[in-house]
């Protein structure tokens, strides 16, 4: 019986590496380095880590000890979409007052710059991957409208 795509299970040192080979593609489509990459480490002061255990891959963050991210899967993909979903959502933010891609005399709502950033370097990783983030900036949008 072969495993789909889908529900690919690996160990610990396997995940790393496979986030290892998105790290350097995402690497790659920005030109900048990434300063903290995921890893099996919890460091409290909310950083995620992963950790994976009879074929759960979890993702979880502390802050001060307690809890305040946890998710399970048994997909190594769907792993491997939350951590560069939260890093890409990362950069894109950061993007926007670093470069001053702001429009001149631009006071409106700063996702109008950055939610566009974040669907690009997500599609440009993977066209579902974009697909998803579009949905879900319209889930964002939908809840909270932009506000001019």
């Amino acid at each position: 019986m072969s495993v789909a795509a889908s529900e690919r299970q690996f160990d610990l040192p396997a995940v790393l590496a496979e986030l290892d080979g998105w790290y350097d593609r995402l690497e790659r489509l920005t030109g900048e380095s990434i300063q903290w990459k995921v890893d099996d480490v919890n460091r409290d002061a909310a950083y995620p880590f992963i950790e994976v255990d009879d074929g759960v891959h979890r993702y979880l963050a502390f802050e001060r000890g307690r809890e305040c991210l946890r998710r399970e899967t048994t997909d190594l993909d769907e792993l491997v979409f939350w951590v560069m979903d939260s890093h890409v959502h990362q950069i894109a933010w950061n993007a926007v007052p670093r470069t001053r891609r702001r429009p001149p005399g631009f006071t409106g709502d700063t996702r109008r710059l950055w939610f566009p950033e974040w669907e690009a370097l997500m599609t440009a990783l993977s066209p579902a991957w974009g697909e998803r983030t579009r949905r879900r900036i319209d889930e964002i949008l939908s809840r909270s409208p932009y506000h001019d």
